[in-house]
């Protein structure tokens, strides 16, 4: 029994003769069309690493956001991704110093 037909589901013949119609080995493929296919395609995956770098850069940032203490006084909160917490600093300076040295961590 021939096992390579049946892993197919196409007898033998068959396979040769879809072969022959491929247009690669036909002959019908134009070699500017396939290097303009080829530039394009790695732009687009130059593109989708520059994006994703950009998401992942985005994602890691530390996000800052105006608050509110208990004593209903102006504060700020900070919060680390990368720590996966939350930081209260009461000015903008202290917010600098603390991403000055988290840079360094």
């Amino acid at each position: 029994m021939d096992t390579h037909a049946l892993k197919f589901n196409h007898p033998p013949q068959q396979r040769i003769n879809e072969a022959s119609q491929d247009p690669i080995t036909a002959g019908e493929v134009d070699p500017q069309e396939c290097l303009k296919n080829s530039i394009a395609a790695r732009n687009l995956i130059t593109k989708l690493a520059q994006a994703l770098s950009r998401r992942s850069a985005k994602k890691d940032a530390p996000r800052v956001m105006k608050a509110r203490d208990n004593d209903d006084q102006l504060c700020w909160q900070v919060y680390d991704p990368y720590e996966q917490k939350s930081h209260w600093f009461d000015s903008e300076l202290d917010i600098m110093t603390w991403l000055d040295n988290r840079r360094f961590r």
